[in-house]
């Protein structure tokens, strides 16, 4: 409990960003609640308050507090509120103006019994008889028409313009990913790119999608190296993005990430939350090998060569891999001197002209080279790669291998790399895992070389043994048993 407690305080001491009126801000704006109050009370409520605080404010200015009125049946109060009612209404109202805390309606909630207590008191008089059904009828027609999106409620001064005024909890807590879940079993053949503010895990709802930048809580993320996504001009596809990262409020440094789909209207709104976009494709599709920058670092005069915005990315690592790309077109873009780093026996087969230099990045298109690996090596490894060949270099204290591979289908499986040197007894004398070429960017005749550093001792090397697994299961696809 004290912990809890504890967390609280230091949450509250920190800056809080905000989204009023479609503007950013950090700390607190006494504006904010008077608009939140005023977008997302319902009309019949704001009408009432209006009435009850004019006949108020009358009967100030004609007498005062008037008691009340004894009656056999009942008793009832003709004048203005009391202190119980009107104070803490009052005070509440103040410390709302000036809190740094600036994150969602909810934080009116206390005030709120307080108010429909005084609204009641006020209207006890000349809200009964004709007005009084009506009222109700209209009441519960609006509680009705809303279910069940309660949360990112607006009333009709607004409508579903309110994620222009309001963000976070306001209206999006990641409460739609059922209806995301719902939407995607209905449109099976739609590839999915999300972006998700919550703290559910997309998958555990059958979600099945590419991720995107999102805050940094956020369960299941794409690794940030690595996000298939140029903001300026997306890729095609559908996209789920949740209003609260399009708004960019939790976005860090990088607010403006979902600029692009702000003017655009949404080719669904799914429970007020998510909103979905289709990119058409545009141009023939352009393959691109990227290592040590995003999509979003590209300058914008290396796109604007492509003439597309189907842009199919690869990811790898140009200290240990290299991968050329199937289509048509096949670029590489990574920091300049790549090549200079690169494992000595990937140094061969780098490009040796840049097409462009910009911000630090090398940009080249290139071709596969011929691969110093015989026909009859190539072996299967599971059901995605071919195992082509190997190189090696030993020096005074490693193994320096370099494998050749090519792909033969995408995967969404976390493959891996295994390779083992062997001694004459069979026995494991040094190993190496991974893989630097991203399994999930892969298609169909991509061919990558990956190196592979074993550190050697003076037990002599008769076998090697490489082959493929799951990470994830840890389940062997292939191997092969080859001389070192």
């Amino acid at each position: 409990m004290w912990a809890d407690l504890a967390w609280q305080f230091d949450y509250f001491a920190r800056p809080h960003g905000a989204y009023l009126l479609g503007e950013y801000h950090v700390g607190g704006r006494w504006l904010y609640f008077p608009v939140a109050f005023a977008v997302k009370t319902s009309l019949p409520v704001l009408a009432l308050l209006l009435a009850a605080t004019s006949r108020s404010l009358k009967d100030l200015t004609q007498g005062g507090a008037q008691g009340f009125r004894q009656s056999k049946n009942q008793s009832q109060f003709v004048g203005p509120a009391t202190p119980f009612l009107w104070l803490p209404i009052l005070i509440y109202t103040l410390i709302s103006l000036s809190t740094p805390l600036n994150i969602g309606y909810r934080h009116l909630l206390p005030l709120l019994p307080f108010l429909y207590l005084w609204l009641a008191q006020q209207g006890a008089g000349w809200l009964h008889g004709r007005l009084l059904p009506p009222f109700i009828a209209l009441l519960l027609f609006i509680s009705l028409f809303t279910w069940p999106n309660y949360l990112p409620y607006f009333n009709r001064l607004v409508g579903q313009n309110g994620w222009h005024i309001l963000s976070d909890s306001n209206l999006d807590w990641g409460q739609d990913l059922p209806t995301l879940a719902e939407w995607q079993a209905q449109n099976p053949n739609q590839s999915l790119f999300l972006s998700y503010f919550g703290m559910s895990r997309p998958s555990a709802y059958g979600v099945r999608f590419t991720p995107l930048p999102t805050w940094s809580p956020a369960p299941e993320q794409g690794d940030p190296a690595r996000q298939p996504f140029y903001p300026p001009d997306p890729a095609p596809g559908v996209y789920a993005i949740s209003v609260t990262n399009l708004q960019g409020v939790v976005l860090g440094t990088n607010p403006d990430t979902y600029a692009y789909f702000r003017p655009l209207e949404p080719l669904a709104r799914l429970g007020g939350s998510i909103f979905l976009y289709e990119v058409a494709p545009r141009g023939r599709a352009t393959h691109l090998a990227l290592s040590g920058l995003v999509p979003a670092d590209l300058p914008a005069a290396w796109h604007a060569l492509w003439q597309t915005n189907d842009v199919q990315i690869r990811w790898f690592n140009a200290a240990t891999s290299l991968i050329w790309p199937a289509g048509q077109e096949s670029w590489l873009a990574t920091a300049v001197g790549s090549a200079e780093t690169a494992a000595p026996l990937l140094q061969p087969f780098w490009p040796a002209t840049p097409t462009a230099q910009a911000n630090g990045y090398t940009l080249t298109q290139f071709a596969p080279p011929t691969l110093p690996f015989a026909a009859a090596e190539a072996v299967p490894m599971g059901e995605s790669l071919t195992f082509l060949g190997q190189m090696h270099l030993q020096t005074d204290d490693s193994y320096q291998i370099v494998t050749g591979w090519r792909v033969e289908q995408a995967t969404t499986r976390p493959l891996k790399l295994f390779i083992h040197l062997l001694n004459a007894d069979g026995q494991i004398i040094s190993q190496w895992d991974g893989l630097d070429v991203a399994p999930h960017s892969w298609q169909a005749g991509d061919i990558f070389l990956q190196a592979h550093t074993l550190p050697f001792n003076e037990e002599t090397a008769v076998q090697l043994r490489l082959g493929t697994y799951d990470g994830e299961t840890q389940t062997r696809l292939g191997e092969v048993l080859l001389q070192p």
